[in-house]
């Protein structure tokens, strides 16, 4: 499956390690990974939330990080995910 991983990013300083370690242990159970920190920091939250849309759009099913609902960008991930019929994980889940 392709893979995009969702959480908190504003509102952490350690966010970039928290979505590598998110992304290894999918990539270890064989998935394609997206993660939407790759996306150079240039970008404004709207324009970071539509290439995050385009990343979800290809995808299979988002895993949501623990702090997800702490997260107004995480939060309109989902609900755009699942408007798409993606499949939702959640941290701890799987």
């Amino acid at each position: 499956m392709v893979i995009y991983i969702s959480g908190a990013i504003t509102s952490d300083f350690n966010y970039k390690e928290k979505f590598k370690q998110a992304e290894e242990k999918l990539l270890k159970m064989g998935h394609a990974v997206l993660n939407p920190t790759v996306v150079p920091p240039m970008f404004s939250w709207e324009q970071h939330l539509h290439i995050d849309y385009a990343m979800i759009d290809i995808c299979d099913g988002l895993y949501m990080l623990k702090d997800w609902e702490s997260s107004i960008g995480a939060k309109a991930e989902k609900k755009y995910a699942l408007e798409k019929n993606k499949k939702i994980f959640y941290e701890g889940e799987c």
